[in-house]
């Protein structure tokens, strides 16, 4: 399972140059790309960048799931937008079900599941 982490707009180095990243996505401790969870847009997370993840789920509930890969843990919320593929809602994903989660929002205060894919999908 892999990370990908998508911007839309410009990323900043430390020298303050602005990194290629405005429209590509990149891949995040040698994470691939994870398919099937569609593209831009949903979520209302006020910011942050799209992150696309497979994983463990660690945790979850009708409000958040959290899921564990490659040494990353990462909690988005579950709103009445969140999109289920494979489930029809939280209460079909179980503790140690593999997953796929696009999330927009990481990075920022209020990460939020825009789909999930149960069981995970490989592309």
């Amino acid at each position: 399972m892999g990370l990908l982490v998508s911007s839309g707009s410009p990323s900043s180095t430390a020298s303050g140059t602005q990194s290629p990243a405005a429209t590509a996505s990149q891949p995040v401790n040698g994470g691939g790309a994870v398919g099937g969870l569609g593209g831009g847009g949903g979520g209302s997370a006020g910011g942050g960048l799209n992150l696309f993840m497979g994983g463990q789920v660690t945790a979850i509930s009708g409000s958040s799931i959290t899921l564990s890969a490659g040494g990353h843990t990462v909690t988005a919320a579950i709103n009445s937008s969140t999109k289920f593929g494979g489930v029809h809602n939280a209460s079909g994903i179980k503790v140690g079900n593999r997953v796929q989660v696009r999330i927009s929002g990481y990075g920022s205060s209020h990460p939020v599941a825009v789909s999930i894919q149960d069981p995970a999908t490989t592309p």
